[in-house]
């Protein structure tokens, strides 16, 4: 764990992965309305326990196969590296 700390830029990366778990929780609290609301309204007029299974079963699944994968990804190559910089951070 300690060589991960000693990376360049580690800041920066530590800053994107904080500003990344901001923007997903401030999307959760904006996105319910606009998918609980009745159809009438402009809503997708999705139930509450399928609004939770998407949420929670779901969406944790997509965020651990996206760590998952994404680590892979950069294991593989050096994040300093141009082709990783503009892969993943356009």
């Amino acid at each position: 764990m300690r060589p991960f700390f000693k990376q360049r830029k580690i800041s920066c990366i530590s800053d994107i992965r904080a500003d990344l778990s901001t923007w997903k929780s401030q999307l959760v609290q904006m996105a319910s309305p606009f998918l609980l609301d009745e159809k009438v309204d402009g809503g997708l007029a999705i139930s509450t326990s399928d609004y939770g299974f998407d949420l929670r079963t779901v969406g944790v699944i997509a965020l651990l196969l996206g760590e998952f994968l994404g680590g892979i990804a950069i294991s593989r190559m050096d994040l300093a590296s141009d082709d990783a910089r503009w892969r993943f951070f356009p």
